[in-house]
């Protein structure tokens, strides 16, 4: 798949909640911190098993087939948003690098249960902290594409939308979670 793929691809809702499904389970058999629903704590690790089976169920391998390959880290100091992600240019010689970075805030996926009923992710309620985190993940992943192929990114702007409702069928760009 190349570059124009984002234009081309526009998964049905049905297929979206299959491959949803798939990945599920994929990932909570690979994970060693998650193997139920609600979790309490993600390592780095996680977010780079997660980004792969999103990768191959998702986007058919367009990421290792173009190369990109984020840095991953989880953070306790996010108390706002609950992911990001970070593009990063630099100029080595006559070469331009480019690095990336995807960001989990863990404090909002904590105690899930006791203090996020009826809690949006991506204009979609979410029913436990592993779902929340593939929504969280999956905006997440759809700046990474916006950077790659545009250099730039905004979950304001339309083109961002369209590319998180074809791709995941998300509803907005918001969440709803409380920080522990």
């Amino acid at each position: 798949m190349d570059k124009n793929f984002l234009e081309v691809i526009n998964y049905s809702e049905e297929e979206i909640l299959m491959y949803r499904n798939i990945l599920k389970d994929k990932f909570k058999e690979k994970s060693l911190n998650i193997n139920d629903n609600y979790f309490n704590n993600i390592v780095p690790l996680d977010l780079k098993i997660l980004f792969k089976l999103y990768d191959e169920v998702f986007f058919k391998s367009f990421c290792v087939n173009n190369n990109i390959s984020p840095n991953f880290s989880v953070s306790k100091k996010l108390s706002k948003v609950a992911g990001k992600t970070i593009y990063m240019k630099t100029k080595e010689g006559p070469l331009i690098k480019e690095e990336y970075e995807i960001r989990i805030g863990l404090r909002f996926f904590l105690n899930f249960k006791e203090k996020n009923a009826e809690s949006r992710v991506c204009g979609v309620i979410v029913q436990d902290s592993l779902e929340a985190l593939l929504y969280v993940f999956e905006h997440e992943l759809c700046h990474l594409l916006e950077f790659y192929i545009y250099k730039s990114s905004n979950c304001k702007r339309k083109r961002f939308q369209e590319i998180s409702r074809k791709l995941f069928n998300h509803k907005g760009i918001y969440h709803e979670l409380k920080v522990s």
